[in-house]
């Protein structure tokens, strides 16, 4: 993901945002200051975009493609986003070391390809769906944040997938993964409290200094990850699966040591 800086682009100003979204491909643009709250938008291509302090309030938006595009101070709290593509995107001020706040809205159905969404806030949003690829989630907070559907009392169905990114330091605490893809991963002192995380496949990932205290990892798959110095307090963890190679460590954090035969 490269951001082209570069780019000559066109400012957007509040006063012009319906003309300028009468077109289906935009390209070259720089959003200042705008408020999409009550903007419903379907089926139109971003690309080489600026979105400056933008605030999407409860915008729908639907279909949406957004291509190597900047995200700088923005708020989606209680957007509603579904089907759309962020590709080669960035979420992250690096000058003021700060990300977007996802906070409450909802995001179905998204995919985001070679992003950075370092420091992004997810708490509480609905992400059923979610495909996150070749990202930088670094940081990020995903507290309570839904991945599910809730078929009825007793089935809950997770749909999501995140694999091959930079995960350290993120926090998915409270949350229902059940099932799903979270390989190939750096889950570098991560957070998962409180998760369930059943028949999850979490194999060939950097787990060390991760944190899975009061979570479900019932025949979650780890085969092939570094574990060194995960925290499996109160956990339950039958059927968990692991490879003859992490047997040593997983032993020792039971404080068992393992001996060669002599």
């Amino acid at each position: 993901m490269n951001t082209q800086s570069t780019v000559v682009r066109k400012l957007v100003e509040q006063i012009d945002l319906t003309k300028i979204l009468a077109e289906a491909n935009l390209k070259n643009l720089h959003f200042k200051e705008i408020r999409w709250s009550e903007v419903e938008l379907n089926d139109v291509e971003f690309e080489n975009c600026l979105f400056e302090d933008n605030r999407f309030g409860v915008a729908k938006f639907d279909n949406l493609k957004f291509y190597n595009s900047q995200f700088d101070d923005c708020q989606f709290s209680h957007a509603q986003w579904q089907d759309c593509l962020l590709d080669g995107c960035g979420f992250y001020n690096a000058e003021k070391d700060r990300g977007c706040d996802f906070s409450y809205a909802s995001f179905r159905f998204i995919s985001f390809l070679e992003c950075n969404l370092s420091l992004a806030k997810f708490k509480e949003a609905d992400l059923f769906g979610l495909s996150i690829k070749n990202c930088k989630i670094a940081g990020c907070d995903f507290e309570k944040a839904n991945f599910s559907n809730r078929v009825n009392s007793k089935v809950v169905f997770a749909n999501a997938e995140i694999i091959d990114s930079n995960c350290r330091f993120s926090r998915f605490s409270y949350v229902h993964l059940a099932s799903c893809n979270l390989s190939n991963n750096d889950f570098t002192e991560a957070l998962f409290d409180h998760a369930n995380l059943e028949e999850a496949n979490m194999s060939d990932c950097i787990l060390n200094g991760m944190s899975f205290e009061h979570s479900s990892l019932k025949e979650l798959d780890l085969q092939g990850a570094s574990c060194t110095n995960i925290i499996l307090q109160s956990c339950s963890f039958s059927g968990l699966r692991i490879s003859s190679d992490q047997c040593a460590n997983i032993l020792k954090l039971f404080d068992i040591v393992v001996e060669s035969e002599k």
